[in-house]
């Protein structure tokens, strides 16, 4: 990027693009200290950079899945996403998204009530947005890819994972799981959202989850105080645990469409899922 335009470039939209670059980056690096105050965001296809102390924001790459956000004021804005064709942001009075519009990317979020929102969450075509501390939620996007959890009560949610195709939400206080998106991949037959697919694992009972690791496309929920794991969803990519023998679980590792199980205090381990790193044996 250029981050100085000499003054013979004159006005072209091209050096005026560049400026605008120049300012964000410039402001970038004097607030690099404070990390929290730059987010970039990206996906196969664009990327973006927001100032959230200044409100500056600049995107690139293919216009039609987020690389041109020219028309997105970023003033406000607390927090911003990208899922596999779009990008959404939260603001203090509500939301922006830009990339295809339409409800089957996510790239459309007008009507789509955010304000209040505080946390963003995705899968490749689909957003959630929540207000942990209200206990509410709302999606939009591609319904079977969780653009639908309606009927998802997010009032006790204490942890969030998503997959490429569908999301969980565990509440500590009730010891549930529910799960909303594609049920092949760990979602839920329900419309809106409900139970999650069939678990399997050395142990069925999801109460005491500690911690939730999304693959690809399975979900695992692992039990620390126990030293048990739960999974469900894509059985060849992990979604099916039923052969894990392995207790006193303490560490659960995914590459995406397997998982390493260990048990760090005896120093064992056991792997399942994809052969691109399911044998371990």
């Amino acid at each position: 990027f250029q981050l100085l335009p000499s003054e013979s470039q004159g006005a072209n939209p091209r050096s005026s693009k560049s400026s605008d670059m120049a300012r964000l980056l410039i402001s970038s690096l004097i607030l690099a200290v404070h990390g929290s105050e730059i987010q970039v965001v990206y996906n196969d296809y664009s990327f973006a950079m927001v100032n959230l102390a200044s409100g500056l924001g600049e995107c690139w790459g293919d216009s039609r899945f987020g690389g041109d956000c020219s028309s997105v004021d970023f003033t406000g804005v607390t927090k911003v996403s990208a899922n596999a064709r779009s990008m959404a942001a939260l603001t203090s009075s509500g939301g922006v998204c830009w990339g295809p519009g339409g409800l089957s990317n996510g790239g459309d979020c007008s009507g789509v009530a955010l304000s209040g929102m505080k946390d963003l969450y995705y899968t490749d075509f689909s957003f959630a947005a929540v207000d942990p501390v209200e206990g509410r939620g709302v999606c939009w996007g591609n319904y079977r890819y969780g653009g639908n959890c309606t009927t998802i009560d997010f009032s006790h949610v204490t942890q969030i994972a998503q997959n490429r195709f569908a999301y969980a939400a565990f509440s500590a206080s009730t010891g549930t799981m529910q799960c909303w998106g594609s049920d092949r991949y760990g979602g839920s037959v329900a419309a809106g959202g409900g139970a999650c697919a069939a678990f399997t694992g050395t142990s069925l009972d999801v109460s005491g989850t500690t911690q939730i690791i999304a693959g690809k496309s399975a979900f695992v929920a692992l039990n620390k105080n126990a030293g048990t794991i739960t999974c469900w969803g894509l059985s060849s990519q992990g979604g099916d645990c039923s052969s894990v023998t392995l207790t006193g679980i303490t560490d659960v590792y995914t590459n995406g469409v397997a998982f390493l199980a260990l048990n760090k205090n005896t120093g064992s381990g056991q792997c399942w899922g994809n052969t691109a790193g399911g044998d371990c044996s």
